[in-house]
């Protein structure tokens, strides 16, 4: 059945607009906010006044040059030598007047450009006579409530503290309250506005004046070595707030980054608890020739995500472009991800819990055929290929009516549904000298494999001392354990083999003993019985800061931290006797231990110098800074054979000596970087920065190890003009960025190198002499000391608005990325006896736009809601713009995507042998070519030079390999809605990616591929009845020619998915209360819930899922032999004392 391809309308949601389209609509919606505000001079002019110490006279005086407003007053009624100090930005005239007036001797009113200043009326004055009330009395309070324009609010809340008690203000603004206390308070709220507490006193009649909450313009946003506020922020940085971090049911911070900010990417290679971490990018994967992995900093200093329990998290801090990341030079070529954790504030002890308890299922999983189905595949295979058939009919019978084997091999394997659970318990409180935060947390996750299982353990201490008004100190610690279990050989290797583990085959014998499968293998037996691979690391990461303030302005500081990594892996496979069926003994599983320890520690020595200065109108923050880095890494492992005892997973002594191996390894880094930036912000209007960062580096030669990095950026607050009068427009800033980074994270033979400079030897290897293999020392890589890191140029424009009180912002970005001197391998000829070294010969290029918006709205008192959206869209997805004008690099081409799906384009099936015989000749594949068979275009060809022409050739062979798309998408987006009503909250977060495409290879794509079995969907396999197929002829064993890559296995890979929705009721405070909390939610939540796929896409694979996880791999394909992702369920309590 055809699965609706909801895909094709979600595009419709993101039109793609000319340029004259969007100017257009930009008009036209400043057009229409112009038609809407007040025409009305004192609601539209806002003054700026800086003035110190000046009379009332010379006030007035400053106004009216300003302004067309006129002042008129008798001499007598105003005190005009009064002294006043005015710091007024951009505020009406009402606002001033208050602030000038606000002892209640004098009042005012304004006729559109001329106020009239007059002595107030004693029953006007503030100064109230408080009569006291009877006890039951009730006083009747009735007010207005507006802004500081004098426009009336409706719908504010106006309740009587400590109490139920409460109203709404009417159309007009005008409410009327009985409370029951003369000395009432009460508490006014109004969305965009900021709450207000106003004592009755005594009074029948109150005017309340609420003004906009500056909170949006004060928030402060983490960024590189410091902090600024977010409305003067000039680079592009996206801020993920804790609030869309708890309370989900997931094992590793990174897995909740999909979605969650534009530009970020995060795909999971599987749901394994444990090593579900995913591989997150910052605007695409822009390299194929070193990490695209952006830069973890955690409390200042680089660690990674996957040890921080998601509830530490205060914020999450994403630095995008050039300005914002090129703080960090070398190490923020691929962006940079800033996490801080919750710290204390002063205050009483407070106390929170949260726990949830949930299981776990997958997403997808294949579908087998039973054994009659299967049985029938492989016999019409054998057929095809020209052999005798391997089944009977009386099996094919027996299969068919049970009396035979039908083994369910998978669902043998896996679990019903895995438990998890997470206890988090936090202590937070201090004084005005000494602020403290400490929590404890414990995740304990069970797989839907046997044996298959993740626990950690985490403490978390951050201490922040004010020693005087001159020296703060600041602690932070961070001890994590990581308990990871998995079956004997790995869940890679136990999917493997079940893959290959037939129907018709038995997983026991009559005797009740685990059976061989082609005597060698029992996948269900292994994973509960086979053995055990555990992996403990332990992490602490701790760091000492102390802050100097040397003069008002400027400060110095100064960091020490330690970033210590201890990891042991035991795999240790218990002794395992395979029976036949029969009864007798088949293979017995050899005894073995390996022990595999390493410790990394990395010293992380930060000083930092900064002036911070505002004097009239200007504003400077000026930053100087050093940080030393020394990373030392050592490894050892030992492995034996032929242990006594299934019992003895830690004691290598009893294996065989004979079968000892040990190997070492030892690596060194080391980083000397010196850095500075400059802000300047010129009365929050027009706003500059600009960094630069020299590095210096151990992972290249002297030569090549120093390189500066620069950026600049400027920002323009339009909204903060005096000419600009768009009441709904709270902020409106332009913003633009240019800089260079680089990339030292450089990839040789699959990892990162320290010495990719240097030769190195290996071993145990050799060379050909006399015939033979003369085992000694081998050159392992060539050197080649020109090596050099990568050079990042981005530029960024950027726009962010807030409107409506800063209930609605929206952000938009438009980048744009050049990568010079990637690395990449141009073989040599056979001949020269060893492989080449890699060089800085390639580059790339990247265009793209990113949007998000947020509103937050309420309807009537108690109903509040909210929606975001963000999106990223390449224009140009990361493309290879140069390779080397000599030599070929294997799978790269100019034009090509970097993650790069190479293979042959597939034309279809060919249906009879004409057509064969017409075709190009394609027995360079494997084989000669039958009807139902794919038949794949002739695209090039190469001329008597061997030089490739881009012209067929008539013959299909490897140069005829082209793009066919890849598998990191161009277009990816998340969207929430959260409401919540009297205590009962909803929220959904919905993710998703468009324009991707993934493979299957190997045994998914298949059937009977290296002893595989068949799928559900390979019963839909061509024949001469069935023409139309979705799958090939089949063929009884490997037939490459079906099975290179190609189109024909490529898939459309968008998907929407239901990422976590989440229901959760507060209990009512006037109840909790009375139990000491000052917090309680009971919550229900899911991640993964729903997946909405292309119509295209095979039934039980997950789009998500890569067979091979490394991003920076040619044609990763999935082979359906990893752990799938998984949804999780769960229930929540999260409670606060």
């Amino acid at each position: 059945m055809k699965k609706p391809n909801t895909m094709e309308w979600l595009s419709k949601i993101i039109p793609e607009l000319d340029l004259k389209m969007k100017l257009t609509f930009f008009f036209l919606i400043v057009a229409l906010f112009q038609i809407q505000a007040n025409s009305g001079y004192s609601q539209n002019t806002k003054i700026s006044l800086d003035l110190t110490q000046v009379t009332l006279a010379e006030v007035f005086s400053e106004i009216e040059s300003k302004t067309e407003f006129r002042f008129f007053y008798k001499n007598e009624d105003v005190n005009l030598d009064r002294k006043l100090t005015l710091k007024i930005r951009k505020e009406r005239i009402h606002v001033i007047l208050n602030r000038i007036f606000q002892n209640g001797k004098v009042s005012y009113e304004v006729f559109n450009k001329h106020i009239v200043i007059k002595k107030a009326n004693n029953s006007t004055s503030s100064q109230v006579q408080v009569v006291p009330l009877p006890e039951s009395y009730q006083l009747q309070v009735n007010g207005t409530i507006s802004d500081s324009n004098g426009t009336p609010l409706p719908g504010a809340n106006i309740v009587e503290k400590g109490t139920t008690n409460g109203t709404q203000s009417d159309f007009d603004g005008n409410f009327s309250l009985s409370v029951t206390d003369q000395n009432a308070v009460l508490v006014v709220s109004y969305l965009g506005f900021t709450t207000q507490e106003v004592q009755v006193a005594g009074q029948t009649t109150i005017a309340i004046i609420l003004q906009e909450d500056a909170g949006a313009l004060e928030e402060v946003v983490v960024v590189g070595f410091g902090t600024q506020k977010k409305i003067n922020l000039t680079g592009a940085v996206e801020v993920i707030d804790d609030d869309a971090l708890e309370n989900r049911p997931v094992n590793n911070v990174s897995n909740l980054l999909a979605g969650q900010a534009s530009g970020v990417t995060a795909f999971s290679g599987g749901g394994q608890p444990g090593l579900d971490e995913s591989n997150i990018s910052i605007r695409g994967n822009t390299t194929f020739g070193g990490s695209n992995s952006p830069l973890i900093i955690v409390d200042g200093v680089e660690s990674t995500l996957n040890n921080i329990d998601p509830i530490d998290i205060a914020s999450i801090s994403v630095l995008k472009d050039a300005s914002s990341a090129a703080i960090y030079g070398v190490r923020g070529g691929n962006g940079v991800i800033i996490v801080t954790t919750k710290r204390g504030r002063s205050g009483a002890l407070m106390v929170n819990y949260n726990t949830s308890l949930g299981f776990q299922e997958f997403t997808e999983t294949p579908t087998f055929t039973n054994s009659f189905d299967y049985a029938t595949l492989r016999n019409e295979a054998l057929v095809n290929d020209g052999n005798a058939p391997e089944f009977t009919d009386e099996q094919l019978q027996a299969f068919q009516n049970g009396s035979a084997p039908n083994t369910d091999w998978l669902g043998a394997l896996l679990t019903p549904n895995g438990f998890t659970q997470r206890h988090h318990l936090a202590l937070s409180g201090g004084s005005d000298t000494f602020n403290y935060s400490a929590s404890l947390g414990y995740l304990d996750t069970e797989g839907l494999i046997p044996n298959t299982n993740y626990r950690r353990y985490s403490f978390r201490l951050n201490l922040d001392q004010k020693i005087n008004d001159r020296l703060t100190l600041g602690y932070n610690v961070a001890l994590t354990r990581r308990d990871i279990e998995e079956p004997r050989g790995g869940v890679g290797s136990i999917y493997s083999k079940n893959f290959r583990e037939h129907p018709t085959e038995p997983i026991r014998n009559s005797d009740g003993n685990f059976v061989a499968f082609i005597n060698e293998h029992n996948s269900v037996a292994e994973a509960n019985e086979g053995g055990l691979q555990r992996t403990l690391e332990d992490k602490l990461l701790g760091s000492v800061s102390a802050e100097f303030k040397i003069l008002e302005g400027l400060n110095i500081k100064g960091i020490a931290a330690v970033n210590q990594d201890y990891r042991n892996f035991n795999d240790f496979d218990k002794f395992l006797q395979l029976y036949n069926v029969d009864g007798s003994e088949a293979i017995g599983l050899p005894s073995r231990i390996s022990v595999t320890e390493s410790r990394r520690t990395n010293i992380n020595l930060q000083a930092l110098l900064t002036y911070e200065k505002t004097f009239g109108k200007h504003y400077i923050k000026a930053l100087l800074g050093h940080n030393s880095i020394q990373d030392d890494f050592k490894l050892t492992q030992t492995a034996r054979t032929g242990l006594p005892s299934s019992n003895v997973s830690d004691e290598l002594a009893l294996g065989d000596p004979d079968t000892a191996t040990n190997t070492s390894d030892v690596e060194l880094y080391r980083l000397e970087s010196y850095f500075g930036r400059l802000n300047y912000n010129f009365d929050d209007r027009y706003l500059f920065e600009f960094t630069l960062r020299q590095d210096a580096t151990s992972r290249f030669a002297e030569a090549n190890r120093k390189e500066v990095f620069p950026s600049f950026s400027l920002g323009w607050n339009l909204a903060n003009e005096n000419f600009f009068t768009i009441e709904e427009v709270n902020q409106l800033k332009l913003r633009g960025s240019w800089g260079q980074l680089g990339n030292q994270e450089v990839i040789v033979n699959g990892a990162v190198s320290n010495f990719a400079y240097a030769p190195t030897f290996r071993a145990g290897a050799g060379y050909q002499a006399g015939g033979q293999l003369q085992t000694s020392f081998r050159e392992g890589l060539i050197a080649n000391p020109d090596l050099r890191w990568e050079t990042i140029t981005k530029s960024n424009v950027g726009l962010d608005a807030a409107l409506f009180n800063n209930s609605f912002r929206f952000s938009f970005d438009y980048f744009s990325e050049n990568r010079d001197d990637i690395l990449a391998v141009v073989p040599l000829p056979g001949s020269f006896g060893a492989s080449a070294p890699p060089s800085n010969v390639a580059s790339s290029i990247a265009r793209g736009i990113e949007m998000s918006f947020n509103y937050n709205g309420s309807i009537g008192d108690d109903f509040n809601y909210s929606i975001g959206y963000n999106m990223t869209n390449f224009l140009k997805a990361p493309t290879i713009d140069a390779l080397p004008e000599t030599g070929e690099v294997p799978g790269r081409s100019v034009g090509d995507p970097i993650n790069n799906i190479f293979g042959y384009e597939a034309l279809g099936l060919f249906q009879n042998e004409a057509e064969i015989a017409s075709a190009p000749d394609q027995t360079a594949l494997g084989g000669t070519p039958v009807p139902g068979d794919i038949r794949y275009a002739d695209t090039n060809g190469r001329d008597e030079n061997g030089n490739l022409t881009g012209q067929p050739d008539g013959i299909i062979d490897p140069d005829d390999r082209t793009s066919l798309g890849t598998f990191t998408p161009k277009l990816f987006y998340g969207f929430n809605f959260g409401a919540d009503y009297k205590g009962l909250d909803l929220s959904l977060f919905f993710q998703g990616v468009g324009r991707v495409q993934n493979s299957l290879i190997d045994r998914a794509a298949h059937p009977f591929s290296n002893g595989g079995k068949t799928l559900a969907n390979h019963l839909d396999r061509w024949t001469p009845e069935n023409t139309n197929a979705s799958y090939p002829t089949l063929h009884s064993a490997n037939a490459g020619r079906n099975q290179v890559t190609s189109s024909f296995f490529t898939y459309n890979a968008s998907y929407l998915r239901l990422k976590n929705i989440q229901l959760g009721y507060s209990l009512p405070e006037s109840f909790i209360n009375k139990f000491g909390l000052q917090k309680c939610r009971v919550y229900v939540t899911a991640d993964n819930l729903l997946t909405i796929t292309n119509s295209e896409f095979p039934d039980g694979f997950d789009p998500e899922t890569l067979g091979n996880p490394d991003p920076d791999a040619l044609n990763p394909g999935n082979n359906g032999e990893i752990y799938p992702q998984v949804k999780t369920y769960a229930i929540g309590l999260n409670v606060t004392f």
